[in-house]
């Protein structure tokens, strides 16, 4: 998959890329969409049974924890 980047001009615009969540480093903080304030900082790999996903922190509220798939297409490189 190519990556798509996006360097905005206007300053409410955050600017970064899109990229699959399975190419993310672990660590590193995503957003799922371009408008969202929301941020995650991508965690473990679930192996449990049929629940096959990546675990993401939220990192204003660590008691919140959300489950993607890999192929979730989510936005790095972003100003925080």
């Amino acid at each position: 998959m190519s990556t798509k980047y996006f360097k905005s001009l206007d300053e409410s615009v955050p600017e970064g890329k899109l990229v699959r969540l399975k190419d993310v480093k672990k660590g590193d903080w995503i957003k799922r969409s371009l408008n969202t304030s929301k941020v995650y900082r991508k965690s473990h790999y679930v192996r449990d049974g049929e629940f096959k996903r990546y675990s993401c922190d939220d990192v204003e509220d660590i008691s919140r924890e959300i489950f993607l798939k890999g192929g979730a297409i989510v936005w790095v490189g972003f100003t925080y």
